[in-house]
């Protein structure tokens, strides 16, 4: 290799050695956005759940006995599962409604087509009147639903 070789070769790695840098560094910075955004997407949909289940339990006087609200919220209402650690999206999402023979009354909520990492839905045998809604069709995670009984 020739003089003016090593002195561009050098010159080079000069200028693309704290490109690299800086390119790692905001790879690191893109890294960690992501994972807060991801954090507050999850935040939101599980605040969202618990939206759905306190304007049901508002409009339906058997669950307002049955879930009457605690400081820890949503987590402690009878009957309600949460997703826990390591289930990726689901954590903290509403997974599980079990509250048959409870007396309910009213009609099945709509509003529970956005419970999106509903699995299970167990209404059976209350004193629930209504079609059920067509929103129930968007919870792609369900694997049962129990309304029989009402």
């Amino acid at each position: 290799m020739d003089v003016n070789t090593t002195l561009v070769t050098a010159a080079v790695k000069s200028q693309v050695d704290p490109l690299r840098k800086r390119l790692a560094a905001s790879e690191r910075q893109l890294a960690a956005a992501e994972g807060q955004i991801r954090e507050l997407k999850s935040s939101a949909s599980q605040a969202a759940d618990a939206l759905v289940l306190r304007v049901w339990r508002d409009s339906c006087p058997p669950l307002q006995e049955l879930w009457a609200e605690a400081n820890s919220g949503v987590r402690v209402f009878m009957g309600v599962t949460l997703g826990g650690a390591g289930l990726g999206t689901a954590k903290g999402r509403v997974t599980k409604i079990a509250v048959s023979r409870q007396g309910l009354t009213g009609v099945v909520p709509a509003a529970f087509g956005q419970l999106g990492m509903l699995e299970e839905l167990h209404l059976g045998s209350n004193r629930l009147t209504g079609a059920v809604p067509a929103e129930l069709g968007q919870l792609t995670a369900l694997i049962a639903l129990r309304l029989d009984g009402n």
